[in-house]
């Protein structure tokens, strides 16, 4: 099979609204992208769609499907038969006390292409314990009968029971919760912490090992008290319902600052009963984005995509139908001055580069992948 080519980019939708949180999702030449939008006029915010019946070539008009007002960061995927599952934040109409509005990660599915959604279970109920979830994702197995999903904690302390595990002020250590569904989005159980502590600001990647929910994120362990180590791990959900202890995917010694986040999470493609994970690390002699398939976490002999020491958000990855590879990265070519304010109306304008590698016996750069993206915004490490 020729290796795939990266064609045009497609303008999907102009908005007037606030638009981020883009995902998308296909099966042959069908494609859905799903975004959310914010309007700060209104202050609604809601989950919006557009489908292609030609590969991505073209897409319809955008739709609002969600309709709720207090969505935000939706997340599409689809299951073999082409069922779309969708998950998004909605937010509770009033705080439960003063700022704290309390959420919940709730799932829609659509056996229609996409043209009609029904709203599954929520993750957890409104009458369950009140949380303030984040960076809600989702992934279901093919048959659409196992659903995952997984979001970090931002609860306040005062509102989270003796034994839970927090964020670690000061630091960028978030408890990473999930919850399982086995009937297809609708019930759930009861949400469980499967990740004591993650990179808060690193994306949790849920997938199915085969018929095994897994969950692959950055992990946060104490060093001392000035920094500690951010190497990618997977945690698995046992046959006892409970999640198993973290395996790192490759030791990489990676140290940062304790407040300080690499801003990037690993990318996952399961491929039957084995597990491919792409990331990036800054450790001293390995930094650069690198790749490692095996059949159980860690197991794997990582080989490097690209040496690289800018990075901005996750890493992203798909399998072909030939059992290769593509694996998305970001990165930034040109980094401000030590001690720039980056945060500022003097932010220096900087290049991100989208690149997109094809790793299979050998590792080759797919041609005319390589976008340029003006910014006036960096990586904060």
């Amino acid at each position: 099979m020729a290796a795939p080519v990266a064609g045009d980019a497609v303008t999907v939708a102009v908005t007037a609204t606030a638009a981020g949180t883009p995902s998308v999702t296909s099966r042959g030449d069908r494609v859905w992208l799903t975004w959310g939008e914010y309007d700060e006029a209104t202050q609604l915010a809601d989950a919006f769609l557009a489908s292609s019946t030609d590969g991505g070539r073209s897409f319809g008009p955008p739709r609002n499907i969600t309709g709720h007002g207090g969505v935000e960061g939706p997340r599409t995927v689809s299951a073999a038969d082409g069922t779309l599952f969708m998950s998004v934040l909605e937010w509770a109409a009033k705080p439960l006390v003063a700022d704290f509005y309390p959420a919940w990660a709730q799932v829609y599915r659509s056996t229609d292409a996409g043209e009609t959604w029904q709203r599954l279970g929520r993750a957890p109920g409104p009458s369950e314990m009140k949380v303030d979830p984040t960076q809600i994702s989702l992934a279901v197995s093919d048959d659409g009968e196992r659903v995952l999903v997984t979001w970090y904690d931002a609860t306040p302390a005062d509102h989270i029971p003796e034994g839970v595990p927090v964020a670690v002020e000061g630091t960028m250590s978030w408890p990473g919760w999930a919850s399982v569904s086995m009937d297809g989005g609708r019930t759930f159980s009861a949400p469980r912490p499967a990740i004591p502590s993650a990179c808060g600001c690193c994306s949790l990647e849920p997938f199915f090992r085969g018929d095994t929910p897994s969950i692959a994120f950055r992990a946060v362990t104490p060093i001392d008290s000035e920094k500690d180590e951010r190497d990618v791990a997977i945690t698995e959900y046992g046959a006892d319902g409970r999640w198993q202890t973290a395996v790192e995917v490759r030791d990489d010694r990676f140290t940062i600052p304790l407040a300080g986040c690499p801003s990037s999470g690993p990318g996952v493609a399961p491929s039957g009963h084995d597990t491919a994970v792409a990331w990036w690390t800054g450790a001293e002699g390995r930094t650069g984005f690198w790749f490692a398939r095996s059949a159980t976490p860690g197991s794997g002999e990582p080989t490097k995509i690209l040496s690289s020491a800018t990075q901005i958000g996750d890493v992203e990855m798909a399998e072909t139908p030939d059992g290769r590879h593509l694996v998305l990265v970001s990165t930034v070519d040109e980094v401000a001055d030590e001690g720039h304010d980056r945060a500022g109306d003097d932010a220096p304008e900087t290049t991100r580069r989208l690149r997109v590698f094809s790793v299979g016996e050998a590792i080759a750069e797919l041609p005319d992948a390589d976008v340029e993206i003006p910014s006036e915004f960096e990586p904060w490490y």
